[in-house]
């Protein structure tokens, strides 16, 4: 809706190739047309570009945009939030009145890291998520509501080596996710004094996951569960319910699989160290390493697992993932490999 009015507002100022990105920060605007190509084809300078263009074009009264302000070679649309509000909230009760819906769709939203306790960063995603929610279900869709614990990878690592290290044994005092914090903050001072401690964590990370040492796996299990009694807690205060939580580490085996379907495919490729990364170029994204050459996995490796087992064992129409724009480039390059 705003990218279409966007669109239309750079076509009447005569643009025809139009590729929007959205800015690093908020003082760029909410999304910005990059003048750089236009400049290598016309000459020009890309400033005098944006600035032209910003000149030239009219806000409506009416506008989903509030205004337009060109800056460092990019035309930057700022947002008019009142009237987008209005807009939306029009057409939540049109199609209310339409009737109800009948799709099934999982949302996944909030996603905090089970190292330590949430903190202001994780509000944007867990209150977005969770109105969408309210939405969704408000207009008849089946709405499952599912929570992501990455419970695996070097950084719950790390907080499993503190814990073996300096509290093994020990019950957490207090709010599980607090004092687990501590620990996990412990380990990086420690790391800075003796960086053998990085090496014990890696190590942790192979017993775990490619080892299947049985002790390790308990303590880790204990420590996520306990990360998640904590976050709960916090849930509970907010509000916010969750159908279904997710774990990274159950869907790393199938991940994995799936890559060594892509391997034989020649859509990915395994490197000299045996890296596997995906080839990605002829689809205008950059290559991204899938499995570390010590066979451990990445985000990437449990997602392709995950995506896969939702579909088939939720018989989803839709899945909604609520993440921070960091991700947009990790996201473009899982549904282009599992096309």
């Amino acid at each position: 809706m705003i990218e279409e009015e966007i669109e239309s507002i750079l076509k009447k100022a005569g643009i025809e190739e139009i590729k929007l990105e959205v800015p690093k920060t908020p003082e760029f605007g909410d999304i910005a047309f990059p003048c750089f190509d236009l400049a290598k084809k016309e000459r020009k300078n890309p400033n005098e570009i944006a600035q032209d263009l910003a000149k030239r074009i009219e806000i409506k009264k009416d506008s989903l945009i509030s205004k337009i302000e060109a800056r460092s070679g990019y035309v930057n649309f700022f947002f008019n939030y009142p009237k987008i509000s209005e807009v939306v909230l029009k057409e939540i009760l049109r199609e209310k009145r339409e009737g109800k819906k009948k799709e099934k769709v999982m949302i996944e939203f909030s996603q905090p890291n089970p190292v330590h306790s949430m903190h202001i960063g994780h509000a944007r995603g867990t209150f977005l998520g969770d109105s969408l929610a309210r939405i969704l279900e408000y207009l008849g869709y089946d709405v499952i509501r599912a929570n992501l614990m990455n419970d695996t990878g070097l950084q719950v690592a790390k907080l499993v080596t503190a814990y073996l290290l300096w509290s093994k044994g020990k019950k957490p005092k207090g709010k599980p996710d607090y004092w687990l914090w501590e620990l996990y903050v412990k380990f990086h001072e420690e790391a800075k004094k003796d960086p053998s401690l990085e090496e014990k964590a890696r190590e942790n990370l192979r017993k775990f996951e490619i080892e299947k040492d049985e002790n390790i796996r308990k303590t880790w299990r204990e420590i996520v569960n306990w990360c998640v009694e904590g976050f709960e807690e916090t849930y509970k205060k907010l509000g916010i319910k969750f159908d279904v939580y997710f774990y990274e580490s159950d869907f790393r085996e199938l991940g994995k699989k799936i890559i060594e379907k892509g391997l034989e495919k020649g859509i990915m490729a395994k490197t000299e160290d045996g890296t596997i990364i995906s080839r990605l170029e002829k689809y205008g994204l950059p290559d991204t390493v899938l499995l570390r050459s010590d066979g451990t996995g990445l985000y990437i490796t449990s997602d392709f697992g995950m995506t896969v087992s939702r579909f088939e064992k939720y018989k989803l129409d839709k899945h909604i993932w609520v993440v921070s724009t960091e991700q947009i480039l990790h996201f473009k390059q899982l549904f282009k490999i599992l096309e």
